[in-house]
Formats: structure tokens, sequence, C-alpha cells
């Protein structure tokens, strides 16, 4: 591949699921949707932090995908799932990579035709000589574009999946109708919790 590396959390999928209209055990392709971001990481290592109206040169700089969706979704795809992701992509070159490389990863982007948003999310990655990380993000996540894409998903699904991927990077709305569309009794949910600690409070209370 002609991608810069790309460091994904893996996980192990269980691949043998009892056929219901038998009563014996057959191998069959788990379906995963992963919802929420697919965004540029733009990375700058660095010795310190700026002060505000300093200007300094970064010892090292790269870019890479990113985004927790993104990064569930290659993880499943990894374990041979068959991987859909649900993400606001920008119709601009960034965009262009992250469906290049999604392509590349054999993750499913039929979903993500004509709803792409103007701009890609991108965040930049400041990494201190300690390993330290800040974080600043341009999110253009589009709400309508990604409730868009459910809608399309869950037909193509025939309204169920064996594994939702969630996380707090995307309004509770729509998680509600993910939820809604995707799931049944034997659907595995996993909510990454990351990174909005004020919707934690708001759901634990």
């Amino acid at each position: 591949s002609h991608y810069p590396k790309r460091k994904i959390n893996s996980f192990r999928l269980l691949t043998e699921m009892r056929d219901e209209t038998s009563h014996t055990k057959s191998i069959r392709v788990p379906k995963t949707v992963s919802l929420g971001a697919a965004v540029i990481d733009l990375r700058f290592e660095i010795e310190a932090f700026p002060d505000f109206g300093e200007s300094i040169q970064s010892k090292k700089f790269s870019y890479e995908l990113g985004g927790k969706a993104l990064n569930m979704a290659v993880g499943a795809r990894k374990q041979n799932a068959e991987s859909f992701l649900i993400a606001s992509i920008g119709n601009d070159p960034f965009g262009e990579y992250i469906l290049d490389a999604l392509r590349d990863f054999g993750i499913e982007t039929r979903p993500l035709r004509n709803t792409l948003a103007k701009e890609s999310n991108v965040t930049g990655v400041f990494v201190n000589q300690a390993g330290e990380s800040a974080f600043v993000g341009a999110m253009k996540d589009s709400y309508q574009s990604n409730l868009e894409n459910c809608i399309k998903l869950t037909g193509e699904l025939s309204g169920y999946c064996d594994v939702l991927f969630l996380s707090l990077e995307i309004p509770i709305a729509l998680m509600e109708y993910a939820l809604s569309g995707f799931v049944n009794e034997n659907t595995l949910v996993i909510l990454n919790p990351s990174p909005n600690t004020t919707t934690i409070k708001a759901l634990s209370s």
C-alpha cells in the first residue's frame, strides 16, 4: 500500500455463529457497522509546545487516518468481518484519500456515496519529547449526512448487524437511530465513551 502505516486497535470477532434454521454451528462472516468520525490526523513532533505568538518548526511531520469509527471499521475488517463505516467524508483531497484507503482495506463504501460534506474532518496532533499529546480538531461532521447514510444502510443490511460500534463523537440522537435501525436481540453493541465527558454525565444521570 502507498498509504502511511496506520496504528489500528484490533480486536477478535467470533465468526462461529449458530445457524438458527438448523441446530448445527456454521461459519459465516459477521456484519459490523461503525458509526462516528473519519478524520485525517496531522501529526507534528515538537520539542515543546509553543507559546501564543511563538513560531517553531516540528522535528517530524506525518499524516494518517484517524477517528474512532474509522479505526474500529478497519479493526473489524482485519478480523475478516464485513465492515461498514458510517461517517461524514469531505468532498476534498482529504476525503478522496480516506475513501481510497477504505477501499484499500476492503471496507464497504457504498453508504458513503452522494452524501459527501464540503470539508473533511481533520485533527492536529502535537506530540512533545515527553510523549505528551495535544489535539486541535476541525470537525465538520454533518449530522444530516450521517443520518442519510444510516437510512440507506438500514435497507442494505435488512435492519440488523452482528456488531454495532458507537462512540460519543456523535450526537445521542444519531446513536438512538442506529440502535433502532441496526440492532436486534443478537446484536453486540460496543460503545466507546470517549471523548465527550459531558455526554457521559448526561447518560448516567
